[in-house]
């Protein structure tokens, strides 16, 4: 739909913000709150969290490497606000990246 007024063209949009790249984005930020505790607590008790801090980890990975998919998805949508499924992919890819660097240093030492 075009609309005319004093010879500039103003042009409406149809595009919508993308419920996906929102819950991808929230689910990318749980992952990395989670992170952070995380270590918060693996530093302050000097190393030995025990098997929920482990499993919590495991969960949030989990969450991370959804919340990814869920982004990338959600920026092949069409007619949809763009800035925040990109915001999604890259929190969610950090996420991700950090967890398994994580758990890389962890089996390696």
């Amino acid at each position: 739909m075009r609309k005319k007024k004093n010879n500039r063209s103003y042009k409406f949009t149809e595009k919508k913000k993308s419920v996906r790249g929102m819950i991808a984005c929230v689910g990318a930020v749980i992952s990395l709150l989670i992170l952070a505790g995380m270590l918060i607590q693996a530093v302050t008790s000097a190393g030995n969290g025990g098997a929920f801090l482990g499993s919590a980890g495991v969960v949030a990975l989990f969450v991370g490497v959804a919340s990814f998919i869920e982004a990338v998805q959600a920026v092949q949508e069409k007619d949809t606000f763009r800035s925040i499924p990109y915001t999604a992919v890259g929190l969610s890819a950090v996420a991700t990246v950090l967890w398994l660097a994580l758990y890389m240093l962890g089996i390696l030492l």
